[in-house]
């Protein structure tokens, strides 16, 4: 393997006949962004085809550090995705359908970078709401503790109509509602001591 796990000399593939092929294991961490990086492990194949190298990447798998959407825990997800193949082509093609789904060989230096392949999966595949467990009890609706806790004491067993009354921001929904009832009766006040206009 390459210093760089992620850009691959494919020099000896390119000089090879059509159905050439390499193959090897990785276990590296993927950078996603600044200040995030991502374990991953996966199987890989690069194999020359007649105009591009087609890359698979067979049981991936990623850690991510993420929060519980219910009771907003720090926890590590497990990220497994059965297959990835892409193409790098040899040349740009003239028209181009989606910018952001195109992989070039650098032809020059005779190398390919997988990390970008490996970003745009992971997104996909990335839990909308990510869960702590399925059993996850969440939040006291009413006094924010973490129920996985213990329990508050409160009344979690309430009816769609009495959910208004167990919400933490429902005093602030009331002062809003009152300040906008004080604008209203403001208007109304200066509204009636305006002095009656005659039209001349």
């Amino acid at each position: 393997m390459p210093k760089n796990k992620f850009k691959l000399n494919i020099g000896s593939i390119l000089e090879a006949e059509e159905g050439a092929h390499v193959e090897f294991d990785i276990d590296a961490l993927l950078k996603l962004d600044e200040k995030t990086e991502m374990p991953i492990t996966a199987a890989v194949q690069v194999m020359k085809l007649s105009h591009e190298v087609n890359v698979t990447a067979k049981k991936f798998t990623a850690e991510a550090s993420v929060v519980c959407s219910r009771c907003i825990k720090k926890f590590k997800q497990k990220i497994s995705i059965k297959l990835i193949e892409r193409q790098f082509l040899f040349e740009r093609p003239h028209v181009v359908e989606d910018a952001d789904d195109l992989y070039l060989v650098d032809m020059k230096n005779a190398t390919i970078d997988i990390a970008e392949l490996f970003r745009q999966e992971l997104l996909l595949h990335f839990p909308l709401i990510p869960l702590c467990s399925l059993k996850c009890k969440g939040l006291c609706a009413v006094c924010g503790k973490n129920l996985n806790l213990g329990d508050c004491g409160h009344n979690h067993d309430v009816d769609i109509s009495s959910i208004e009354t167990q919400k933490p921001l429902l005093k602030l929904k009331e002062l809003f509602k009152q300040s906008q009832n004080g604008k209203t009766t403001d208007k109304q006040t200066k509204s009636s001591t305006k002095p009656n206009q005659k039209k001349i």
